[in-house]
């Protein structure tokens, strides 16, 4: 379906899209808490023993709290709302047109729902792609490591 611009707000659409999908994220612990139980010393290299230790002891927890929140908001905040709202068009992880997007411009509930949660959402978006750059961190310094 096609909606003209000033009709249908180009990024509405799309956040309404991001917000009715979330990421899903489990950490497999089991190696490191054999490594941690048989001595972390047994890494040679330093900066990979942080690196490792950093990302199952600080970063794994913080992003699964991240996408807990998102999933909290989705359930009790969104979910309701939705079975609410007159959806026009919807393809999962792309976009949600609603049949009066305006309900966002004036003070209501679903406004109030897309300006509390727009940074709970970009926060765990956040969170996984740090995550990802320290899994990328890891595996650079653990190749050299295994190579011994």
């Amino acid at each position: 379906m096609e909606h003209e611009q000033e009709q249908y707000p180009d990024s509405l659409k799309f956040w309404l899209g991001d917000i009715l999908q979330f990421e899903r994220f489990a950490a497999i612990t089991n190696s490191y808490e054999t490594l941690k139980s048989n001595g972390l010393d047994k890494v040679s290299d330093d900066k990979l023993r942080r690196l490792l230790s950093n990302y199952y002891e600080n970063e794994v927890e913080q992003v699964s709290r991240a996408i807990i929140d998102v999933e909290y908001a989705f359930l009790n905040d969104w979910k309701p709302l939705l079975k609410e709202l007159s959806i026009e068009d919807f393809k999962f992880r792309q976009y949600v047109i609603v049949n009066d997007p305006n309900i966002f411009d004036r003070s209501s509930v679903a406004r109030n729902n897309l300006i509390l949660n727009k940074d709970n959402y970009s926060g765990g978006t956040t969170r996984i792609s740090q995550v990802i750059q320290s899994i990328d961190r890891i595996l650079n310094r653990l190749s050299p490591e295994l190579e011994k």
